[in-house]
């Protein structure tokens, strides 16, 4: 379901996995939130399955590791999600890479009519 101002409905129901619009994806962390300096980008793809890379912000390697696969997903047309703090309900789309965002989201982008 899209919100207005480009917001995604994410749900996750007790016991399972979350999911954005749908489409499944990392159980989330304790507690529903990152640990601390743990950040992670989980991408959901029908070719390749889900990947799940965790970085850290003090550490700039980790941060452009998961930057170099944000851009990747991104150039190949998938929808990117940022997770509210927190939260594992609620999520915006984004379009850059967001080092300090607790969980981004990948989706491939779905058609609607």
């Amino acid at each position: 379901m899209v919100l207005a101002n480009d917001r995604h409905i994410v749900t996750r129901t007790p016991g399972l996995r979350a999911s954005v619009n749908g489409l499944a994806s990392a159980p989330p962390r304790k507690g529903g939130t990152a640990v601390a300096g743990k950040h992670s980008i989980s991408v959901m793809s029908p070719t390749t399955g889900h990947t799940t890379l965790e970085w850290d912000v003090e550490d700039t390697v980790s941060v452009e590791k998961a930057r170099h696969l944000f851009d990747d997903v991104k150039a190949k047309g998938m929808i990117a999600y940022a997770l509210d703090p927190g939260s594992t309900d609620r999520g915006e789309v984004i379009h850059k890479f967001n080092p300090q965002a607790e969980r981004i989201v990948v989706t491939p982008q779905v058609a609607g009519g």
